[in-house]
């Protein structure tokens, strides 16, 4: 009987140990996490709408908008590294601030003149300044932990913001969409105007005495550190089975010709947004508490059962699709946080904004997914596609819970 009620109280007791974590955090790391939020918020509040904006204002082709999209996110993916490597140089703060001016510029531009071509520019400047934003905002934050066992809280609490961020942007922006309305870009530049005095404020911890490694020198050192190495790769290798789950998933399903197919896909995002901003915000505690070999172990058994699933469902039968959702989420809500915390944790204070900026190169496995799987998809079938993915997670899991057993990364340069 005490086993069963202390079951039932653990959401109400995640839901309080929640709310105080969020009270004992610095004031550095509340003032940053606000920002972050109201940025992704500015973010997805145009970004999913301006493909049609585009095309109904303008005429633009779905090639030429295809194409511009594609481009930016080769360039966010590229100038991480950079972002990294000069913020370890020169002051972070500076630079950050430097870059969400160069945002809201971005989004203002397409406010202040309406043109096909200033669209086209803005889907560029915004793209590339995100690349370079993100890295240091990641690093800004672990700063702002007092311990090292605070750094999976403020990762987590990142996490959670900004899925929170992504889910009701698109919600606001709609509104603007709807009625064409430029003003959305003015309330997206004033977000990246409130990021960057936010910045200049809590991101204000003392550059080490050492300097800095440049970044070609960085690289060498990034290539022999084992831990590092196996974080990437399993990050890559992650982020490309979880995207098939997105543009992959809905082919398969096309090409299986599922009834009232738009009802099944908003059934699928709810899902999502259920796990992330529910199950997450209840169980964080018991999420983080988790030792990380073992919640890595568990992310890619989550993931390798939601590629099953789906590879077996051959039925069709609703509720299994949005099982295999609930899984797979389960597995990125663990791995996103523990994956940004081993980075911020093994990287040394004077480099830590490269280590970042270079981790994040591993993203790009995400960009594959569509293609990859559409090719699958035609060749072979959904099935091939999804068991494939499914095996590759059981060496992924065997090699994260060997690496990641010892609670403390060897230091860089360390590759024993």
């Amino acid at each position: 009987m005490g086993a069963a009620v202390k079951m039932r109280l653990a959401p109400l007791n995640g839901l309080l140990w929640f709310w105080t974590t969020l009270r004992d955090i610095s004031l550095e790391a509340k003032l940053l996490l606000v920002a972050i939020s109201l940025s992704k918020l500015a973010v997805f509040m145009v970004w999913p709408f301006l493909t049609v904006t585009m095309n109904q204002r303008f005429g633009t082709s779905i090639t030429e908008i295809g194409a511009q999209f594609t481009l930016a996110g080769i360039v966010a993916l590229l100038v991480a590294p950079l972002a990294g490597g000069l913020a370890d140089r020169f002051k972070r703060p500076r630079l950050l601030a430097l870059l969400c001016a160069v945002s809201l510029g971005g989004f203002a531009l397409p406010a202040l003149w309406p043109t096909e071509a200033s669209y086209m520019l803005a889907v560029m400047v915004i793209a590339t300044a995100g690349g370079m934003i993100e890295p240091l905002l990641r690093s800004a934050l672990g700063d702002c932990a007092r311990t090292d066992a605070g750094r999976p809280i403020l990762f987590h609490l990142r996490y959670y913001s900004v899925n929170l961020a992504v889910a009701i942007g698109p919600l606001l922006g709609m509104g603007f969409a709807d009625r064409q309305s430029d003003l959305v870009f003015l309330a997206a530049a004033l977000a990246f105007l409130i990021l960057g005095i936010s910045v200049l404020y809590a991101d204000r911890v003392a550059r080490p005495a050492e300097p800095a490694p440049t970044l070609w020198a960085l690289l060498p050192v990034l290539l022999k550190h084992r831990h590092f190495r196996a974080i990437f790769i399993a990050n890559f290798l992650l982020v490309l089975i979880y995207a098939q789950i997105d543009e992959p998933l809905t082919f398969y399903l096309v090409t299986l010709s599922v009834p009232e197919l738009t009802r099944l896909i908003v059934l699928i995002n709810l899902t999502n947004t259920v796990m992330v901003l529910g199950f997450h915000l209840l169980f964080m505690r018991w999420l983080i508490a988790l030792p990380e070999h073992r919640a890595f172990a568990l992310a890619l058994v989550s993931l390798m059962g939601a590629q099953a699933i789906i590879a077996a469902n051959s039925a069709a039968i609703p509720t299994v699709w949005l099982l295999a959702i609930a899984c797979a989420t389960l597995a990125e809500m663990i791995a996103m946080p523990l994956f940004s915390t081993i980075i911020d944790r093994m990287a040394p204070p004077e480099s830590r904004n490269s280590y970042f900026g270079v981790y994040l190169l591993s993203n790009g496995g995400a960009s594959l997914a569509p293609m990859m799987g559409a090719l699958v998809i035609s060749l072979w079938g959904g099935p091939v596609l999804f068991t494939s993915m499914a095996l590759i997670c059981l060496p992924l899991a065997a090699l994260g819970f060997r690496l990641l057993r010892p609670t403390v990364a060897p230091a860089p340069g360390n590759t024993n």
